[in-house]
């Protein structure tokens, strides 16, 4: 067999990747198979397996091209008005519109999916919370840059990640088993507890 260059083994595990995430949001991860996606994506059902090792993993990359990619850019933004609390608010939101942009019973599929893996794989389990782990310092890291900016005064960054990101997995499970509850609720209800949270710290502005 030819050899492929980097770059088309780069196109191809993306389109395995793409090809994916297309069918778990159509049919769900268990009625999606190794041979569907070979099938949708033009591909030999073993060249699959020349880049991930299962379809477990498959979903990881999913999941993390979801949501890990999107982490640093949503928190990239300056704040460039006076509004501090909505900018923050909406800078944080924007981590997660990726993920919220799928249906609701893909994304309690994708909650059950991960327990499940992570009860037969432990080192899936690590790789999800890694995930988290990486949220949390961004937010960290979000939040000193800000008070160096003198936007907000002094505090203790770590412990208020932590905090923003127990709201965040709360906001997400009322909004995911709530089945009236809007997007909008989520980002109003995200911004009331950050609002709350950080509004003594606010250096000018409001």
């Amino acid at each position: 067999m030819a050899r492929i260059s980097k770059e088309e083994q780069e196109v191809v595990k993306n389109k395995i990747i793409s090809v994916s995430r297309k069918l778990f949001n159509e049919v769900g991860f268990d009625k999606t198979s190794t041979k569907s996606i070979s099938k949708e994506a033009g591909i030999a059902e073993g060249t699959i397996f020349n880049y991930f090792s299962s379809k477990d993993e498959i979903f990881f990359e999913v999941f993390y091209s979801e949501y890990f990619d999107n982490i640093e850019k949503g928190l990239s933004r300056s704040i460039e008005n006076n509004d501090i609390i909505n900018e923050i608010t909406e800078n944080i939101y924007n981590i997660l519109k990726n993920m919220l942009r799928l249906p609701k019973k893909v994304l309690l599929e994708m909650g059950l999916v991960t327990i499940k893996i992570a009860k037969k794989k432990p080192e899936f389990f690590r790789k999800m919370a890694s995930i988290d782990f990486k949220y949390m310092e961004e937010v960290q890291h979000y939040l000193d840059r800000l008070i160096i900016e003198k936007k907000l005064s002094f505090f203790d960054s770590k412990i208020m990640s932590e905090i923003i990101f127990g709201y965040i997995v709360y906001e997400i499970s009322m909004y995911l088993y709530e089945n009236k509850m809007p997007k909008s609720d989520l980002k109003n209800n995200l911004n009331i507890k950050i609002s709350t949270l950080l509004k003594g710290y606010i250096i000018g502005g409001k």
